[in-house]
């Protein structure tokens, strides 16, 4: 064998050796073990959520469950309040109506979660830098799915801070009486709704 046919089959030896040794490198399960987390979370929103559209026999859009699921993904990593707090009182307050409307004795309940008008444009002004950040739409409509949502989110951080509200319950019942309300210790079977729809999930 001359030297000219050696340099070639020693060339294509080494080639051939290369190729096996990246074909070792690939691993086609090489990120088989990395779990996409937010995924996983949005799904058990997703499920959740469809837990009470079915419940309530409400046809959402897929783009308003959609939108709906990234609230409260977003709500819940921004307020420190979990998500499926949200729902149960969404659940309570207008059983998954977004049009819900409820009248009280010289004010007026808005949306999802029932945002009091008295309150409504300060929470709803409130929630406008968030919602920019994230690149959320959003209107000037008293029943608008991201600032009912995010307003939820933010009056149950703030009541948080409130030391005369020492228990979860009182954080809850104070969405539906407000502070005074929980201080005054006025009867109320609403945290007992509350948990009974939280468990159900």
């Amino acid at each position: 064998m001359n030297k000219f046919l050696i340099f070639w089959f020693t060339c294509l030896l080494l080639l051939s050796c290369a190729e096996k040794k990246e074909e070792i490198k690939i691993d086609p399960l090489m990120n088989a073990y990395k779990v996409d987390g937010v995924k996983l979370e949005k799904d058990s929103i997703r499920k959740d959520m469809n837990f009470f559209l079915k419940k309530y026999n409400r046809s959402w859009s897929e783009q308003t469950k959609n939108k709906c699921i990234e609230l409260l993904f977003i709500g819940q990593q921004e307020f420190k309040v979990n998500y499926r707090i949200i729902l149960s009182i969404i659940s309570i307050e207008s059983q998954f109506n977004i049009k819900a409307r409820g009248k009280n004795r010289g004010s007026t309940d808005y949306g999802l979660c029932q945002i009091n008008s008295k309150y409504l444009t300060r929470r709803y002004k409130a929630t406008e830098p968030l919602l920019k950040q994230y690149k959320i739409k959003y209107t000037s409509s008293k029943y608008d799915l991201g600032k009912n949502i995010f307003s939820s989110f933010m009056y149950l951080r703030d009541v948080s801070d409130y030391s005369d509200l020492i228990q979860f319950s009182d954080l809850i019942l104070a969405y539906n009486q407000g502070v005074r309300g929980v201080k005054e210790k006025r009867p109320s079977s609403y945290y007992d709704r509350f948990l009974k729809e939280y468990l159900s999930i």
